[in-house]
């Protein structure tokens, strides 16, 4: 993570939530990037990091499923 200004957040924040943030140039930003399963499917897409603020580092990917090939029944198909 590279940043300005030091800025105070909750313990877990996410990434797009943080404009003075960003992933290091020398990092791969894993947002965009397709989730697939074990047999090399496309089960969803890589939406946003959750960054650990205490250690300034991506702890979670929060990925977006694809409802279509799940029994979705709730409103957020995000998970981490």
């Amino acid at each position: 993570m590279r940043s300005h200004d030091a800025v105070a957040v909750e313990p877990l924040t996410r990434l797009s939530r943080m404009p003075e943030y960003g992933v290091e140039r020398h990092e791969r930003d894993p947002r965009g990037w397709t989730v697939v399963n074990g047999r090399g499917n496309k089960v969803g897409e890589v939406k946003d990091l959750i960054v650990d603020t205490g250690r300034m580092t991506a702890r979670y990917l929060d990925v977006e499923l694809d409802t279509k090939l799940f029994d979705w029944r709730g409103d957020d198909p995000h998970v981490l």
